[in-house]
């Protein structure tokens, strides 16, 4: 996915706040929702880029399974295999993921790529790597 930057966007990235008011969370829901709304409006069809396999894209949270063998400690280790069979029971064979809405999502919102202003409120989103087409609740999930 290619994205063109428009113009400069002031702001300081919100991870740098030593301290955030409650409406800076509240305004960056805000903005996050209007983000996903937009991003839901692109016509995706020849978008090959956005199609991609991502494994960061939390559809293909399975293929972390390879990776359980390494993990030593015994009780995090069922942890982690609990929530894939439950992954997999309850949204993949279930086909109750086939029903979510996909679109476009950033795939990376946190506070390093949120910009706030110097009253705290989001000025802008930057670093669009993680973007692919997938699940819209997922941007939620990070």
């Amino acid at each position: 996915l290619v994205v063109r930057l428009l113009g400069w966007v002031n702001g300081t990235p919100m991870s740098s706040a030593k301290l955030l008011p409650l409406e800076s969370l509240a305004d960056a829901g805000r903005f996050l929702g209007r983000m996903s709304q937009v991003l839901s409006e692109l016509d995706t069809t020849e978008l090959v880029a956005a199609k991609r396999f991502h494994q960061w894209d939390g559809k293909n949270t399975m293929g972390v399974k390879d990776f359980v063998g390494y993990i030593q400690d015994p009780r995090r280790k069922a942890l982690v295999v609990s929530v894939l069979e439950a992954f997999q029971r309850d949204l993949i064979d279930s086909k109750e993921a086939e029903s979510f809405p996909t679109s476009i999502i950033h795939g990376d919102f946190n506070d390093a790529n949120m910009l706030v202003d110097s009253n705290f409120l989001v000025s802008g989103v930057i670093d669009f790597g993680d973007s692919v087409e997938s699940w819209r609740i997922l941007d939620l999930s990070v």
